[in-house]
């Protein structure tokens, strides 16, 4: 039956009108020592909470005064304007405190209202307040709407004491944002910093005076990197210089991490309730692309100081920015770019195909596109990164490496040719430098400044620095500390793998034997941070182990599959274990998760013939030509 708009406020007009002139109510409702005359029909019709306590049957149900607590008498009034008058009372000042009370109460058409006023007055002055309170009265379409203003405005909310407001999974929200515009990672660090230190007190702290000023275009000197670690009076000059220099040449940044620890352990701790999200929270942003600037003045923190988890994470960023050489050995999710970034991560790959050589790239969204066409010379290559440039050595005794810039898309021939060419050579990046090992009846060991060139192209040089003990064949290569191991084997038919270390501090190699079951034909080698893995065509995975000896072992980890492939490589790109294959059985899954490894969680088997493959960072401006 329609209902007459013209009837319905002729009797809310007729009920106000004898609720002021009539005695006949039959429930006084007390709100902090005011009186309201009510009508327990009219409050049950409207109230689920006083239907509820009405017809409960217990004696509170025949009262003839209810004591109401949990509301202002201001609001209560303007509930009963509500139920029997239909007015409409909602404004800036009030709406919120009504919401309140009508989820109290169990109002629902006062809940829709107020909803509604909210959603239609929201801004970016007021969204963050509005949010919270959606989020305690589980108003679902409301906190839709609101988060989608707070990430929308994220760029002012950020520099404000609003967005300290939120609660610790509201802030990991954000970080775990892809779309979130923002000008660098730095600011996502403040963000966590001003919110950690917000439970202690108001803060005035600005983005940029928490950044002291300084940008990412612009890090300091490594010195001045560990001027705040080196500054410890206590220490002698010795010890110092000693610091500096370890960072300086990048051989002992753990050896730093556990010194610089030890000595702020005793460092006074004030209480901070949030300081427990800290570490979690730091590991959820991206701290692997936050500035050296940043993270210096991370190290300068005494939340940081005072938390080792919270430190081990900042270290993280500390060896990605001071290691550009093991930059990509594997690609965190702590270290890709956000979509809204003009960088994208990629999976580099060069091949060939037709009689070309070519290069292309694969995006985390499983997109491939093609690159600046590398030199006919690296149809057989060998390759790494440095930075985010590439460095390409042909495995066919040709005389020049080649140099791919990612700013420019383009490749070049380095000006210095290498001191012993040869074929099936193998390339490993330490430090600053490049070294290029072994090769076909080749014991020859070389390095290249790759820094220098970086810093001054043409300036790069090859010079000898060694020699294995034996020539091997099949090599593959890690590395810890100052120290590369070479892995390969003296024949083809042979199980026991060569394990020759070469020390690059003195420049002398020493050499053990180690047996591994199954064929040593295409073993890969692939790091995750600081641990390395080698990886058969048979799926079984080892571990690599250095000893306090500085020897190398094998510790077999499991299956990764059971049926045997024709491996061409594999690398760790977001937790996620990238296999490329040759030729791999039909029946083999191409890819599924797994629980067993805690170095990556998901398996992909890629069936592409390639001769390299590296993670890499690309402007977006190169991922122009789609793949057909």
């Amino acid at each position: 039956m329609a209902v007459s708009d013209c009837m319905a406020r002729a009797v809310v007009q007729a009920m106000a009108e004898q609720l002021e002139r009539s005695k006949f109510y039959d429930i006084t409702i007390v709100v902090k020592q005011r009186h309201f005359h009510c009508h327990r029909f009219q409050l049950s019709a409207c109230s689920e909470y006083f239907r509820r306590k009405f017809s409960s049957g217990m004696k509170e149900s025949h009262a003839d005064i209810v004591d109401i607590k949990e509301i202002e008498p201001d609001i209560f009034s303007l509930v009963i304007d509500c139920i029997y008058k239909a007015k409409y009372v909602l404004n800036t000042e009030n709406a919120t405190r009504l919401w309140h009370a009508a989820n109290w109460l169990e109002i629902d058409f006062l809940i829709e209202s107020c909803e509604t006023f909210h959603t239609n007055n929201l801004s970016i002055h007021n969204c963050v307040d509005v949010y919270l309170n959606a989020k305690v009265l589980k108003s679902d379409m409301v906190m839709r709407l609101s988060w989608e203003l707070i990430v929308k405005e994220f760029e002012y909310l950020r520099q404000t004491e609003k967005i300290l407001m939120l609660d610790y999974e509201d802030i990991m929200k954000l970080l775990e944002i892809d779309a979130l515009s923002v000008p660098s990672e730095d600011v996502m660090i403040d963000v966590i910093m001003r919110w950690t230190r917000f439970s202690w007190g108001p803060t005035t702290v600005t983005v940029e005076e928490d950044c002291s000023g300084a940008t990412a275009e612009t890090p300091p000197p490594y010195t001045e990197l560990v001027g705040f670690v080196s500054s410890n009076d206590s220490r002698s000059e010795k010890r110092k210089k000693q610091i500096v220099e370890d960072i300086q040449g990048q051989n002992n940044i753990n050896a730093l991490e556990e010194q610089y620890v030890a000595e702020n352990e005793d460092i006074q701790k004030e209480a901070n309730p949030r300081a427990q999200f800290l570490p979690s929270l730091l590991s959820a942003a991206k701290i692997c692309l936050v500035s050296l600037t940043r993270i210096q003045t991370l190290f300068e923190s005494e939340l940081i100081r005072e938390n080792r988890k919270a430190f081990d994470v900042v270290m993280e960023g500390l060896r990605y920015q001071t290691q550009p050489g093991r930059r990509h050995d594997y690609c965190p999710p702590i270290a890709i770019h956000r979509s809204s970034s003009e960088l994208k991560n990629v999976i580099m790959s060069m091949f060939v195909q037709a009689d070309q050589v070519k290069m292309s790239c694969m995006t985390l969204e499983n997109e491939w596109f093609t690159l600046a066409a590398p030199p006919a010379h690296l149809a057989q290559c060998k390759a790494v990164s440095y930075e985010n440039d590439i460095y390409a050595l042909p495995t066919t005794a040709y005389q020049y490496a080649f140099k791919y810039d990612s700013k420019t898309n383009t490749w070049r021939q380095l000006e210095a040719p290498i001191n012993t060419a040869r074929p099936n050579i193998s390339i490993v990046v330490l430090d600053q430098y490049i070294y290029a090992i072994g090769g076909d009846n080749c014991t020859a060991i070389e390095r290249f400044s790759a820094a220098d060139e970086q810093k001054a192209p043409g300036t790069g040089k090859w010079e000898t620095v060694g020699q294995l003990r034996h020539a091997v064949t099949n090599i593959a290569m890690t590395t810890s500390e100052s120290n590369i191991f070479v892995l390969g084997i003296a024949s083809e038919d042979s199980s026991s793998i060569i394990v020759q270390r070469f020390d690059t501090q003195t420049m002398s190699t020493f050499i053990n034997l180690h047996e591994m079951p199954g064929s040593s034909k295409n073993m890969i080698v692939f790091r995750q941070e600081k641990r390395s893995y080698l990886l058969q065509e048979t799926g079984a995975l080892w571990k690599t182990v250095v000893s306090d000896e500085r020897v190398l072992s094998l510790h077999f980890q499991g299956m990764v599959w059971e049926n045997p492939v024709e491996l061409e490589s594999a690398i760790i790109c977001n937790n996620e274990l990238l296999v490329f294959v040759k030729t791999a059985d039909p029946q083999l899954p191409r890819e599924w998760d797994t629980t067993r490894y805690p170095e990556f969680k998901h398996v992909k088997i890629v069936d592409r013939e390639i001769n390299c493959v590296l993670n890499n960072v690309v402007p977006k401006t190169h991922l122009t030509a789609k793949e057909a």
